[in-house]
């Protein structure tokens, strides 16, 4: 159930997905800080009047709760796993609810002692968020979407005409009133608090970076919000109330879903800092696109006009054909680098340096479902510091001694962690590298993809080239010709000097960034590669023994990509991927992103009937929280596939 992630502390900040932490740009208090607020305690904490009990059941439940003493259950498309990818693909949803209570505290004794439910966060007044429940479990909290979504509780007494006009002033609390209409009912309420507004911006911008399918839109009509229940609301992704869920409920009221939309429209971030110094966290891809192409062309120019070189697609030492899948960037020492998507680090390596420098690196794998398309792509991050177990300074690795994969560390070998990251996390710093005896502080970043992603998303943006049957030295005209150009006529070599000349001050460089190439990576332990170095006509001019120290120590020493290496990560074993510009596609896959962010999952339509008879906030109502879902038993439940759960329910399944 829930255990407690490392480096769980007090008013920590931190919400908990699958049993990791992740720090948020918000107060939070989560069930580790304070277990008070947590919701999986299998007993009341307090009674009808107040004061503590040992009573087991809830004392006013809600219909379906009054035997179960769980205020939670498993998601049960989770299939008994808690893995993020998994809850990535199960989670698209997110329920705003009021409460109808004065404060957060208020609100989770009503749900937890009186009605027998739960909310994944509670939202207080002066913008403090409790988290009750792991985002791995579901809580009990709106009819019908409960296995694929999660909720939060915004702290408000609702109606004005309940308490008065003067009731949060007397409390210091700054709140406006105004009228809306919902399920054709108009209500006098309270407007939200600036400081809650501020922790759902927090909240939604952490969310797009950790589940990635939870679409930042809201039902609309029109390109206005729809302020009622809507027909089959569990096809709908994304943001709703509760209200859009049932017609018993008209919260959360006057709860601004356009201002919200707006503030936390998914973005990715640039997989290091754009000064090439320390940043406290990932620098995000600016929403407005001048500004987006401003980062883009700092971090180009930083690859480009480097003394170091590293372009792409080739060209790794400077003065050679040898393909090479990523760029170089020049960094201080020891400087942050980030993972630009949420995704699952699959391979990693950290061991001593060689004459090149650092061959540490991290790889991982991003899975996304874009365009109604499932698609994958790797980002390898190489010539990174080595990491130490026992540092904070890196999450992910914090713990990795207690970790199976720790023993290939320690032996210097290539380890598999599969340990998940969101967007924008932490993922190494960078390390020395460069020619023996003129190290500098860089870092390699390349993407790789089996298959060429463009073709599937936007045909036409990237311009293909497959060399696949090329070996390790590139011979398309289309890419040497350009480069090579001694006294205006090409010799098919490629010199340092020709290198550094097209990738510094030739305008056709721009056009190098649009490719995608299918070559055979530099990183592939093929049993070919040193005998192809050899006879290759880029080295003729070395003896002999020196093509082979260069192979022995600068080539050979950073090979990563085994047999072995491809079984674990799904890469192929042939060493043959797609490759593009490191920059450029972490821009367009951001644009893909915003893209799917935006459109809505299913067609909305307004629900036809009335509204109920009585419609009431969480505080007052003891239904249009659960269902049969909810009160299924575990065994009962696990018979059911996806089909089944998209469907609702049948009858023979209800617990007896």
């Amino acid at each position: 159930m829930a255990q407690r992630p490392a480096g769980a502390k007090n008013v920590s900040g931190n919400i908990i997905v699958c049993g990791r932490s992740y720090l948020i740009d918000a107060p939070v208090v989560n069930y580790f800080d304070n277990t008070s607020f947590s919701a999986y305690r299998r007993a009341c904490y307090k009674g009808p009047s107040g004061t503590p009990t040992e009573a087991i059941f809830p004392f006013s439940p809600a219909k379906g709760l009054g035997q179960m003493a769980s205020r939670f259950r498993e998601r049960r498309l989770m299939g008994g796993k808690r893995d993020l990818s998994v809850l990535q693909q199960v989670v698209r949803q997110f329920v705003i609810h009021h409460d109808g209570c004065g404060s957060s505290l208020d609100c989770f004794h009503v749900l937890h002692d009186e009605r027998g439910l739960s909310v994944h966060f509670l939202i207080d007044n002066d913008g403090t968020i409790y988290q009750t429940l792991d985002l791995a479990d579901c809580a009990f909290q709106a009819t019908g979407v409960n296995e694929i979504s999660i909720g939060v509780e915004l702290s408000s007494r609702g109606e004005v005409k309940l308490d008065g006009p003067e009731y949060y002033r007397k409390r210091g609390i700054k709140r406006e009133i105004t009228e809306i209409t919902i399920h054709t009912s108009r209500y006098q309420m309270w407007e939200y608090t600036t400081e809650q507004y501020g922790s759902m911006f927090a909240l939604g911008k952490a969310l797009t970076r950790i589940l990635p399918n939870l679409p930042q839109v809201y039902p609309q009509m029109n390109s206005d919000l729809v302020r009622t229940w809507i027909t089959d609301p569990r096809n709908f992704a994304g943001y709703i109330g509760h209200y859009h869920v049932t017609n018993n409920k008209w919260d959360p009221g006057c709860f601004d879903f356009k201002r919200l939309s707006q503030k936390i429209q998914a973005r990715a971030t640039w997989f290091v800092c754009l000064d090439r110094g320390e940043c406290q966290h990932s620098p995000e891809i600016a929403d407005d696109e001048p500004k987006a192409e401003d980062q883009a062309v700092e971090l180009v120019r930083n690859n480009e006009e480097d003394a170091m070189g590293g372009y792409f697609p080739v060209g790794p030492f400077g003065k050679s054909r040898l393909w090479h899948g990523g760029i170089h960037l020049s960094m201080s020492d020891s400087a942050p680098v980030f993972s630009p998507f949420p995704g699952k680090i699959v391979a990693a390596r950290f061991g001593d340096d060689v004459a090149i420098g650092s061959r540490n690196f991290v790889l991982v794998k991003h899975s996304f479902n874009l365009a109604g398309k499932a698609i994958s792509f790797y980002l390898l991050y190489f010539h990174l510091e080595r990491e130490d177990a026992s540092s904070a300074r890196t999450p992910w690795f914090q713990g990795a001694d207690k970790k199976p994969f720790y023993t290939a560390i320690q032996n210097d070998e290539v380890a598999f962690p599969d340990v998940e990251i969101a967007g924008g996390d932490l993922i190494g710093h960078a390390g020395q590298a460069g020619p023996p005896g003129t190290l500098e502080s860089q870092v390699h970043v390349e993407v790789m993809s089996i298959d060429e992603l463009g073709q599937v998303l936007q045909p036409g943006f990237w311009h293909p080239i497959d060399a696949g049957k090329s070996g390790h030295f590139c011979d398309v005209p289309e890419i040497l010709g350009p480069i090579d150009r001694p006294q205006g006529a090409g010799d098919g070599l490629l010199t340092e000097r020709e290198l550094r000349g097209f990738f510094q001050k030739d305008d056709r460089r721009s056009e190098m960034r649009k490719l995608a190439v299918r070559f055979q990576s530099e990183w592939g332990q093929s049993p070919e590669y040193e005998t192809a170095l050899l006879r290759s006509k880029d080295f003729a001019k070395m003896p002999k023994g020196a093509r082979a120290r260069l192979f022995r120590d600068q080539v050979e020493p950073t090979l990563w990509w085994t047999q072995e290496a491809a079984q674990k990560t799904g890469l192929p074993d042939d060493y043959i991927v797609w490759h593009y510009h490191p920059v450029r596609f972490v821009a367009w896959m951001n644009a893909q992103l915003k893209k799917q962010s935006s459109v809505t999952a299913a067609k909305v339509e307004e629900r036809k009937g009335p509204a109920a008879d009585k419609v009431l906030d969480d505080r007052e109502s003891l239904e249009g929280f659960t269902d049969d879902e909810d009160e299924l038993s575990m065994e009962a439940g696990q018979k059911l596939n996806l089909e089944d759960l998209a469907k609702g329910y049948p009858e023979e399944t209800k617990e007896k």
